[in-house]
């Protein structure tokens, strides 16, 4: 049995031997390119697929990190567009101050407290608005609204932080009013459409378009000299006592914010001279 291992053992030896000197005298080159070529091609193929799972997991970092950096964009650009949002509210709330103030200086004769419009009146038939100062900030019903481009109305009611006013456009309100030009008295009412109409102007007065409509003063009840509007538009007929015209007024009253409350007013009941009151 010992044997048999040791003549296995030199039978290996001598092949090894052999094998080593073909090998180093270049016999063996052709076999052992051809045996190498499968190994290379193995190898080669091993490689590539081992870079591709590493391209893999490189691409898969590299689009979770895209990702990340857009989440953060995303919410940078949100936080802009409110700031940009914000400061564009600031400067337009700026403008309306700024006019409202300029305003307050040329027409030093009036005393006025400037209010937010918190509110509109839901109604189809009526036109008022809801202002966020009241009987607490000196605001008392009848007092006249305006802007820097007119008036806007008069104050109907009153709670303590807030107030009620009756838009130029309702249709009950009337106001006395005068034009600029000619000096002729008249009326003006509300409508339900976008312009007011002028009524009870004399006959023999001439009225244009393009003529400023003011506030006279006539009654008492709003102060003189305020802007209506401009007439566009004049109906005049013999028959008639009376012409109308047709006013388009100055104040935009799909675009109240901020107005300004004449306090310095006190409005006059004339009814009393003509025997009305007690």
């Amino acid at each position: 049995m010992k044997g048999n291992h040791a003549l296995r053992f030199l039978a290996f030896a001598l092949a090894s031997l052999g094998l080593l000197a073909l090998h180093q005298s270049g016999y063996l080159a052709p076999a052992e390119g051809l045996a190498a070529e499968p190994l290379a091609i193995a190898q080669s193929w091993l490689q590539a697929r081992a870079q591709s799972v590493t391209a893999l997991f490189e691409t898969a970092r590299d689009l979770q990190t895209l990702r990340q950096r857009a989440a953060d964009l995303e919410k940078q650009n949100a936080a802009l567009q409110v700031e940009n949002v914000r400061l564009r509210e600031e400067l337009a709330n700026y403008e309306a101050v700024s006019k409202l103030l300029d305003y307050t200086r040329e027409h030093p004769q009036f005393q006025t407290i400037p209010a937010d419009v918190i509110g509109y009146d839901s109604s189809n038939f009526l036109r008022s608005i809801i202002i966020n100062k009241g009987a607490a900030a000196g605001v008392a019903p009848s007092m006249s609204v305006i802007t820097e481009r007119g008036l806007v109305g008069r104050v109907t009611a009153v709670s303590p932080s807030s107030a009620k006013v009756m838009l130029l456009i309702d249709p009950a309100s009337a106001v006395n009013a005068r034009l600029q030009t000619s000096r002729a008295d008249g009326t003006v009412e509300g409508q339900l459409t976008p312009t007011l109409l002028m009524r009870f102007i004399p006959q023999e007065e001439t009225v244009t378009v393009g003529d400023v409509v003011l506030t006279s003063g006539l009654g008492g009840n709003t102060p003189p000299g305020l802007v209506i509007g401009q007439v566009v538009n004049v109906e005049r007929r013999d028959v008639d006592l009376f012409q109308t015209a047709e006013v388009h007024p100055t104040v935009d009253f799909n675009r109240l914010e901020i107005v300004l409350v004449i306090t310095n007013f006190k409005p006059i009941n004339v009814d009393v001279f003509h025997g009305n009151q007690p």
